[in-house]
């Protein structure tokens, strides 16, 4: 049977929640990592995306990252074409994404929206850390929620498969005891 997480119970435990955050300003790497391991998140942190790419894929399938903050304009690989690359090759779906950015281009956000799925937008220009972190933790419930819908999908799958079986053998049962029927007709005359 599916068995829905108690999401009381879970901010009671705080169950260590996986971040990765990329950016070329070690300051804000440095401010951001602090204030996070002090919420009691697991934080990795990386100078560029093709570095945390590389980390990523060699991650096994069962590694969580719930939230993966990047800076947009880094020098080998924008966070935009970061989190779209990881939307092609299908790694860390359910994850929360999240770009800092100095500049407010609209046609990036819309592309960025469009193309890897990003769940916020936070701007440099008022680095703001409790903003930030309010932004970070409603992520990290976004990704529970999208965790919990998969794993419910899933349930949901299993059980219909399940079920499948059973009609294809009430119709197996259905068809023997249509052929007996027959022969038995067959019998009396």
């Amino acid at each position: 049977m599916y068995k829905k997480q108690n999401s009381h119970e879970n901010q009671k435990t705080q169950k260590k929640y996986n971040i990765i955050l990329i950016d070329d300003e070690q300051f804000i790497l440095k401010e951001l990592k602090n204030r996070l391991d002090e919420e009691g998140y697991n934080v990795k942190t990386f100078s560029d995306a093709a570095d945390a790419l590389t980390s990523i894929k060699a991650l096994t399938v069962k590694s969580e990252i719930s939230v993966i903050v990047s800076d947009q304009r880094m020098r080998y690989l924008s966070g935009i074409d970061f989190f779209t690359c990881l939307e092609e090759k299908k790694l860390l779906l359910n994850t929360s994404r999240i770009i800092l950015t100095a500049f407010d281009d609209k046609q990036t956000i819309i592309k960025a929206i469009e193309k890897a799925q990003i769940f916020s937008f936070i701007s440099k220009e008022s680095f703001d850390l409790d903003e930030i972190c309010l932004i970070i933790k409603r992520a990290v419930e976004a990704y529970d929620y999208k965790k919990e819908k998969a794993e419910y999908v899933e349930y949901l799958e299993r059980e219909i498969d399940r079920l499948n079986k059973l009609i294809e053998v009430f119709q197996q049962k259905n068809q023997k005891n249509w052929v007996i029927r027959i022969i038995r007709k067959f019998k009396r005359l």
